[in-house]
């Protein structure tokens, strides 16, 4: 057969068979193991026009050469068949991100990233869980440079009583840098339900879950019940009342402790119940750092909980006064804010 334009032969881009080039002597890339390399020399209109190729007509599977360039740019192989859009892998996926962020986002973003580097002023040092689902900068409205954002399996900051012979973890280092070396103010500790990590703690209640062996074989097990032991133990205190009694927590300093009342209209799972106490927890762990003493004492740094609620959206902050987490909405929000700015400015 004769190959026609750009080296297709009946449709299909030919590959001379030992430089892997198209035979008109494009640059592409040899296949490895069946899968086409991306092209570096591949222009970033037409990577744009397969990105914004949204029409089922313009989709690469409907063309064999736009299947080709599709499959060399996004590393699919679909083994000579048309290629449908939800056959891009996981990581292709995250590349295209990438090229449509240099598309449209890349310049605002270093316009932000030079106003925070000459004027940097971070609100807050946020904690929360490495869930996907959680997004603190989308519901929270924060922009880059507002806050220093720590996630981990659980929101959980480990007591300062692992901090021995100079082996820590990421944890406590965040909130020297972000409390003592850029003197932020706020440290907010953000739960939220159906957690993965409170799920898996719930469960290591049973002693053989939780054995010795278990805890070597798995490090998220280690690091739930060396961490938050303290949380399972405190919940387990609320289920043994029924769940109807306060709860004591230490605040900012041993002195200082507040109520809580969790969930009270019992509207969450028990696991949910145990993510709020969790949550709740973490604020006496931080308090437990000598470093953050003096500040806290001062009232010149301050503690908050949030807890969001993966199913409807909805999020909670922890109120002193009310001794319960209340959800942020229309209604609540401006006593809220004269609760923070009464207690914590």
């Amino acid at each position: 057969m004769t190959p026609g334009p750009l080296g297709i032969e009946d449709g299909v881009p030919k590959i001379a068979p030992q430089t892997g080039v198209l035979e008109d002597d494009r640059t592409f890339h040899s296949p490895q193991d069946g899968e086409l390399a991306a092209d570096p020399l591949l222009s970033s209109s037409l990577k744009l026009t397969l990105l914004r190729s949204d029409s089922p007509l313009e989709r690469p599977g409907n063309y064999p050469l736009l299947t080709f360039l599709w499959a060399t740019l996004f590393r699919c192989d679909n083994g000579g068949a048309k290629l449908p859009p939800h056959s891009i892998s996981d990581m292709d996926r995250i590349i295209r991100g990438i090229m449509k962020y240099r598309q449209t986002g890349r310049k605002t973003m270093v316009q932000q990233f030079e106003q925070v580097r000459d004027n940097p002023e971070p609100k807050a040092v946020f904690f929360t869980c490495m869930d996907s689902r959680m997004i603190p900068t989308r519901f929270t409205e924060t922009n880059v440079g507002d806050m220093f954002i720590v996630r981990n399996a659980g929101n959980v900051i480990p007591h300062s009583q692992h901090f021995v012979n100079e082996m820590t973890t990421t944890e406590p280092a965040a909130l020297e840098l972000g409390c003592i070396v850029n003197d932020i103010k706020h440290i907010i500790v953000c739960g939220h339900s159906d957690c993965k990590a409170m799920n898996l703690l719930h469960a290591l209640r049973d002693e053989e879950f939780s054995s010795v062996e278990n805890r070597r074989r798995s490090p998220l097990r280690a690091w739930l019940c060396t961490h938050a032991h303290s949380s399972l133990t405190k919940y387990q205190q609320l289920e043994t009342s029924g769940f109807g009694t306060p709860m004591l927590f230490q605040a900012e300093t041993p002195m200082r402790k507040f109520v809580a009342y969790i969930d009270p209209e019992n509207r969450f799972s028990v696991t949910d119940k145990l993510s709020q106490v969790n949550c709740l927890q973490q604020l006496q762990n931080i308090a437990s750092y000598g470093f953050l003493k003096r500040r806290l004492e001062t009232h010149s740094l301050h503690i908050h909980a949030l807890w969001f609620d993966i199913y409807t959206g909805d999020i909670f902050y922890f109120s002193r006064q009310q001794k319960q987490f209340v959800e942020i909405n229309e209604e609540t929000s401006k006593t809220l804010l004269k609760e923070i700015k009464r207690y914590y400015s």
